[in-house]
């Protein structure tokens, strides 16, 4: 499940990671509702429209 607590543990050390490598860094985290294609395809959309 795209929201749950279990999903934004398992890419918090990724997030960590960055952080240390670019304290700086803005990191933009998109997340799509599933792994279907319709899902990934709107979540692309999100970045683009977002202009990241």
């Amino acid at each position: 499940m795209a929201g749950s607590s279990r999903n934004r543990q398992s890419t918090s050390p990724r997030f960590d990671s960055i952080h240390d490598m670019a304290p700086d860094a803005n990191v933009v985290y998109y997340a799509a509702g599933s792994c279907f294609d319709d899902d990934l395809l709107d979540a692309l959309a999100r970045v683009v429209h977002d202009n990241q």
